[in-house]
């Protein structure tokens, strides 16, 4: 992700004041963001056309306002991480042309064998490339607890690709293929979800609550569940859920991952209800209206009183 922080200009009515982080100009900023008086409220908006690498900042801030900083998507992350070892190069006295990235397109190798279709798939040939440099794999370890701490969205859909590359080429569709007989085995129904990516950002992404909370009871009887249950967010604790549940009787007590969507709001995990004994449970608020407010709020009410009964 690109850095981007603003802040307000020393003058009412002028630009405010935007810039990049260090090393993350890879976007064009186009700003459109006026400096107010500070009883003026800051309200403004951030856009990017799909395809573009020009974001438009618009509306107005507040002359007092804190600065603000925003990490913005990247559509090629390839490009993006290529743009920065060429800065690195560059500061280290080093002559680098231009840039520039490749995508291999997909093959039918990268589509699971159908077992009621007798074609054999091609094997993808081995690649011969010499690279220049690398970097050592990330433990899978710190991968996994980064993903479920901090919801991150890119991890999440590579460790898919990951996953993939153990009976596969490494495609998404190897990666579903891995997951969905995980689903298998651990006893959920195949009604009970559709998958169609590891970040969780498509909406053709589906699980049904009843699902998510079979997968958990088949985790729950596993000798990795401690391992898990240590990696999620506690309320009130840390990660995505560090601001909430703050000031009930859940607030250290809940251990469970998050989703958020544009209209969708969803919590899956365990809590220690106040009788000590732990639930295991799974909320989901889906396909809310555009003009609706999060469900978050009543989402955490109802499972305290939940808790409170239990």
């Amino acid at each position: 992700m690109g850095g981007i922080d603003f802040g307000a200009a020393s003058i009412c009515g002028a630009l405010a004041e935007i810039y990049c982080l260090a090393g993350d100009a890879y976007l064009t900023v186009q700003n459109e963001l006026v400096t107010v008086a500070a009883d003026v409220p800051t309200d403004f908006g951030i856009e990017r056309q799909p395809g573009t690498k020009t974001v438009r900042i618009y509306g107005t801030l507040a002359e007092d306002a804190a600065p603000i900083q925003f990490n913005l998507a990247v559509d090629s992350p390839a490009e993006y991480a290529a743009l920065r070892f060429k800065r690195l190069l560059e500061a280290r006295g080093m002559k680098v042309g231009t840039i520039g990235t490749r995508h291999r397109p997909l093959d039918l190798a990268d589509l699971p064998p159908d077992p009621e279709l007798e074609i054999a798939r091609p094997v993808m040939a081995a690649d011969t490339a010499s690279p220049s440099a690398g970097l050592p794999a990330t433990p899978i370890t710190e991968t996994l607890h980064r993903i479920s701490k901090e919801s991150q969205n890119l991890h999440a859909e590579i460790l898919l690709r990951r996953l993939g590359h153990i009976h596969g080429t490494g495609s998404r569709a190897h990666g579903v293929r891995l997951l969905e007989t995980f689903l298998s085995d651990a006893g959920v129904p195949e009604q009970a979800y559709a998958l169609h990516g590891g970040s969780g950002m498509s909406t053709y992404n589906r699980v049904t609550p009843r699902g998510m909370v079979q997968l958990l009871t088949f985790a729950s009887q596993q000798d990795w569940f401690e391992d898990w249950l240590a990696d999620q967010p506690i309320g009130g604790v840390d990660g995505t859920l560090e601001r909430r549940f703050i000031g009930t009787p859940l607030e250290g007590k809940v251990f469970a991952k998050t989703g958020t969507l544009r209209g969708v709001n969803a919590l899956s995990g365990v809590m220690i209800a106040n009788s000590g004994q732990q639930l295991l449970f799974s909320i989901f608020a889906n396909d809310r209206p555009a003009t609706c407010r999060s469900a978050i709020a009543e989402m955490d009410a109802a499972l305290v009183e939940i808790a409170a009964r239990y």
